[in-house]
């Protein structure tokens, strides 16, 4: 994807967010005002907020009415999962003697961004594969996972297989052995304009998110990504921990 073909606002949310992550920006210092981004920017008062709004779904900001936006504190609540012992949404919602199926939104091979970039450990522009699909239980609309796949593993994927199975058994399947372990943080969010569309939520309606980033047996990142889920069902993830001998 080419810098023009990349919306505005998202290459204002970039930028801030990249000043944010250098140290540019530290936890409670305030950002420039809405009308001095639109001078820095040369845009529309309407394109700075939207780039604002995607940086508040990330936790990366907080606003105060009034006052402005700030840089938020950062997650502590990561925790590491055994990825052996974990089972997957599809795995958990089978065992319950519920029907879990997806809907593929998108797969395909693109330019990594530079935050994506950055989280997978890869250059930026760097050829990634994005993966985009809804989760339905028992023919409800649950969630949106969006994925973030390394170059080399994402071409071993073939698109019957990105339809109907779970992110984890793919990626176990290409790599022809188990996960080593999956980083997740979990947050609560407000779902901006083109997630709430979606998830068939209105906008700023809460949003439960788990952000995943998995490393196979070498340590090497093979995948970062989110799963979203509508905050107005009922829906409980389990996790367990195995007794150590």
């Amino acid at each position: 994807m080419t810098t023009a073909a990349i919306p505005v606002y998202q290459r204002i949310r970039d930028a801030l967010r990249a000043r944010i992550e250098q140290g540019r920006y530290h936890t409670g210092d305030r950002l420039p005002s809405e009308s001095e981004l639109v001078e820095e920017f040369n845009v529309a008062r309407m394109t700075v907020r939207h780039a604002l709004a995607q940086l508040v779904f990330e936790n990366l900001i907080v606003r105060s009415p009034g006052r402005g936006s700030y840089v938020a504190p950062r997650r502590e609540n990561t925790a590491t999962i055994d990825s052996a012992s974990e089972r997957s949404f599809e795995e958990q919602m089978s065992a319950q003697g519920r029907t879990p199926t997806l809907r593929l939104l998108g797969f395909e091979r693109t330019r990594a961004l530079p935050e994506i970039a950055q989280r997978l450990q890869v250059a930026p522009g760097e050829h990634v594969y994005r993966l985009e699909r809804l989760r339905y239980v028992d023919d409800q609309l649950m969630g949106l996972e969006i994925r973030h796949i390394v170059d080399e593993v994402g071409k071993r994927i073939s698109r019957a297989g990105a339809k109907t199975t779970s992110t984890f058994d793919l990626l176990e399947a290409v790599l022809k052995e188990p996960l080593d372990t999956v980083d997740v943080s979990m947050f609560a969010a407000a779902a901006d304009a083109q997630i709430a569309a979606k998830l068939k939520i209105r906008r700023g309606a809460p949003i439960l998110v788990r952000e995943h980033v998995a490393l196979d047996s070498r340590k090497r990142i093979v995948l970062f990504g989110h799963s979203i889920y509508r905050g107005n069902l009922r829906f409980q993830h389990v996790f367990r921990r195995a007794a150590r001998a």
